[in-house]
């Protein structure tokens, strides 16, 4: 079974957003991982590839709809990475689903981040 197959067999339409929800590995991030060709890939890549072809060097498969385990090919968008560096840094949420929060630092430089995610990693921490 190649990348895709797998992957196609391995997804679920959520009928509400229009994704198609890849239901097999994902890394610790929330991407899915699946094995093509002998190595490891993010389905939503394998898609990309099979369906809109190769991936240019300097570019990124963004996920318009926001869900990182989408492999709906209308949902995904080629960026160069500069492009999806500023996408992804104007998001909402993080990873998990929770809001982000901006907080200045005494240098004046503004953070972004999860407070749940950050307690979280601090309580781990301790």
């Amino acid at each position: 079974m190649d990348g895709v197959e797998k992957v196609l067999a391995r997804s679920v339409e959520d009928c509400a957003s229009g994704c198609v929800i890849w239901t097999g590995a994902a890394d610790s991030h929330g991407h899915g991982v699946v094995k093509d060709r002998g190595r490891a890939a993010s389905p939503h890549r394998v898609i990309w590839e099979h369906a809109r072809g190769e991936i240019p060097p300097g570019h990124d498969v963004h996920h318009e709809c926001e869900t990182k385990r989408c492999v709906n090919v209308d949902h995904l968008a080629l960026l160069t990475h500069g492009e999806h560096s500023r996408v992804t840094r104007l998001r909402s949420h993080c990873h998990r689903g929770h809001p982000i929060v901006e907080r200045p630092a005494k240098s004046g430089r503004v953070y972004r981040l999860c407070l749940v995610c950050e307690r979280d990693r601090h309580r781990r921490a301790a």
